[in-house]
């Protein structure tokens, strides 16, 4: 799905709320939060905000917020910064930042991948918490990553291959898997 450059509401019906270790603390059924915007643009931002009544003790920062997206996948984004408005009550919006935003912290060294592009995205995304996901053939190319953020190792994969980046997780046993696709 292409979504390039465009701001949509979500249909979504649950948000899940986790902790900064990553366990499940509570969810947020359809109507007990509002003003829903997810915004991604293709191979680049991906940010998602919503307005709850203030209050509620798990929308704070560092916590993580999941729902399903059009696609039945599941997204990812930690709670980076609360604003409190007071209107005709107090409410709190909370700004988030998909979690793929973490791969600035993590550095690769010195890659230099030639051939497809599995491959070259496994090689970029070694000793992070990220794996290849789905890639489909894109034939050969090259690129070359040299001390940088392992978050612009995999978008110059993506400009080589000429890919898609589809960031996904996967949600089961309390477990959160991260996933990088490149169609």
């Amino acid at each position: 799905m292409h979504r390039e450059g465009k701001t949509y509401a979500e249909v979504v019906v649950m948000l899940y709320i986790f902790d900064s270790t990553e366990k499940l603390i509570t969810t947020l059924p359809e109507g007990s939060f509002f003003d829903a915007i997810h915004r991604e643009v293709l191979n680049g931002e991906n940010t998602f905000q919503f307005t709850i009544p203030a209050g509620n003790e798990y929308v704070v920062e560092g916590n993580l917020v999941a729902f399903r997206d059009l696609d039945s996948y599941w997204q990812v984004f930690e709670i980076k910064r609360l604003v409190d408005t007071h209107g005709d009550g107090l409410t709190r919006t909370a700004f988030c930042e998909h979690i793929f935003y973490e791969l600035l912290d993590d550095i690769v060294i010195d890659k230099r991948p030639s051939a497809g592009a599995t491959a070259a995205l496994a090689g970029m995304l070694e000793n992070t918490r990220w794996q290849v996901g789905i890639v489909d053939d894109l034939g050969a190319s090259s690129t070359s990553a040299y001390y940088e953020s392992a978050l612009s190792a995999v978008q110059k994969v993506t400009n080589a291959w000429q890919g898609e980046l589809n960031w996904r997780c996967v949600i089961a046993g309390g477990v959160i898997t991260r996933y990088v696709d490149l169609r």
